[in-house]
C-alpha cells in the first residue's frame, strides 16, 4: 500500500513536530514519526516522554495505512523534493520514491509500540488566542535553569475565579498576567518549556487542561503535553502581598538609567543597582558602586510619586530582563516598594494585566 505527500508540505509539517522526536531514546520509536493514512487525510505523529505532537495534512492514499518510520531519515529525504514523494511498505520494508530516486530505509517498526494518547475523562477546556502562547513564552523566560529547582523550571496554567492564569518564576522572579474565560472548574498545572516553545506560533486555539495533560489544539496541529505530578508553588500567596504603587516613572527612563550604570562583574557574578530617593525634588539615584575599585556611576530618574524609603538594591540583570516582559506600548510603571527587605512589584500602567515581582538584592543574597 502507497501514501503520495507533496514532498515540500511534508518537510514543513516534519519540522512542525520535531520538538516531540526524541534523537537520543532509548526506545526507537520515540526517534520515528507515525503516519496514518486514509483517503486523501494524513495524521503524522511525534511522541515523547514529555511532549506529543500530531499534525493534520493531505495525501492520496487508497485504503488506510498506519506505519512508523526514522525522522531522521524521513525529513532528509523529504527536503529533496517540491513535488510528489511516494511512501510504500515493501514486504515490510519502507520505500521512499522521489523523482527517479528510491530509498529503501529499512524495516518498519511495529506501529502497535508506538505510545498511546492519553485520553482523560474529565478536563477544563478555553478558547485561547495569540496572546496568551506570547505570555506563556514570556513567563518561560523567568523559570529558573537549575535542575534541583524543580517545581521552578515550569510555567504555570491555571484556571481560577474564570481567570486563566499564566506565571513563570524562580525564587526571587515572577511573571504574572491572566486572561477572562468563560470557565468557573478551577484546575491548576505546571508545564514544561518544551511545550511552551512547542506551542509558541499559536493563534488561535482550544486549549484543555486535564489531570495528566495540557492539550493545544489549533486544528491542523495538536500539541498534548505531561503536567508535572508536582504542586504548583503558591504564586497567589506572593501576589496577595502587592500594595499601593510608590513610585511612578518613566520605563524608558528606567530603562535608559539601566544602559548608563557602569557594568562591572562583581567577584560573586552579581550585578548591583541601588535606588536612592529624594522626596524633596521628586527625584531617585540610580546608581552602581564597584567598591573593589573605588568607583561609582549614578544617574537620576524623575518621579511622579516618591516612596518613604531610604535605598533599595536590586539586581540590575533581572531587572532589565524583567522589563523586556513588558509590552512595548508600556510608558509609565507602577513601582510598589515597601522596604529593602519586601518584595518589589512592577507594573505598566494602563497595559494589560501583568504583574512582575523581583526580590531586593541583600535578600536574595541571604536566602
Amino acid at each position: 500500500m502507497k501514501i503520495i505527500f507533496n514532498g515540500k508540505n511534508l518537510h514543513a509539517a516534519l519540522k512542525k513536530i520535531a520538538p516531540a522526536i526524541n534523537t537520543n531514546a532509548i526506545v526507537p520509536v520515540q526517534s520515528c514519526v507515525l503516519i496514518k493514512a486514509s483517503g486523501s487525510n494524513a495524521t503524522l505523529t511525534a511522541s515523547s516522554y514529555h511532549l506529543r505532537i500530531s499534525h493534520k495534512m493531505e495525501c492520496d492514499c487508497s485504503g488506510e495505512i498506519e506505519m512508523v518510520i526514522p525522522y531522521a531519515e524521513l525529513v532528509k529525504i523529504a527536503q529533496l523534493s517540491n513535488g510528489p514523494l511516494f511512501i510504500e511498505l515493501v514486504k515490510n520494508q519502507i520505500v521512499i520514491t522521489v523523482d527517479d530516486d528510491v530509498f529503501k530505509i529499512g524495516k518498519a517498526e511495529d506501529a502497535s509500540t508506538f505510545a498511546k494518547e492519553l485520553n482523560d475523562a474529565d478536563g477544563s477546556t478555553v478558547d485561547v488566542t495569540a496572546d496568551f502562547f506570547w505570555a506563556m513564552t514570556l513567563a518561560s523566560r523567568i523559570v529558573s535553569t537549575a535542575k534541583e529547582e524543580f517545581i521552578f523550571n515550569n510555567v504555570i496554567i491555571d484556571i481560577k475565579d474564570k481567570k486563566l492564569n499564566v506565571v513563570g518564576c524562580d525564587r526571587m522572579n515572577l511573571f504574572h498576567t491572566s486572561f477572562n474565560v468563560e470557565n468557573k472548574t478551577n484546575v491548576a498545572c505546571l508545564i514544561s518549556t518544551a511545550f511552551v516553545n512547542a506551542v509558541k506560533e499559536f493563534q488561535d486555539a482550544t486549549l484543555t487542561i486535564t489531570k495528566n495533560n495540557v492539550i493545544a489544539d489549533a486544528g491542523t496541529i495538536k500539541v498534548t503535553g505531561i503536567v508535572s505530578a508536582h504542586g504548583a508553588p503558591p504564586y497567589d500567596i506572593i501576589l496577595s502581598r502587592y500594595y499601593p504603587e510608590t513610585c511612578v516613572l518613566s520605563k524608558k527612563d528606567l530603562e535608559s538609567c539601566l544602559s548608563k550604570i557602569f557594568v562591572c562583574q562583581a567577584f560573586n557574578k552579581i550585578y548591583t543597582s541601588s535606588f536612592s530617593f529624594s522626596p524633596d525634588n521628586n527625584k531617585a539615584l540610580l546608581s552602581y558602586q564597584n567598591t573593589s575599585l573605588g568607583q561609582e556611576v549614578s544617574t537620576v530618574i524623575h518621579l511622579d510619586k516618591i516612596p518613604e524609603l531610604p535605598k533599595i538594591d536590586l539586581e540590575a540583570g533581572k531587572l532589565q530582563t524583567l522589563l523586556s516582559l513588558l509590552p512595548s506600548d508600556t510608558e509609565m510603571l507602577d513601582i510598589s516598594m515597601k522596604d529593602p527587605k519586601t518584595a518589589v512589584f512592577i507594573k505598566p500602567r494602563g497595559v494589560g494585566h501583568i504583574t512582575l515581582m523581583t526580590m531586593p538584592l541583600a535578600q536574595s543574597v541571604n536566602q
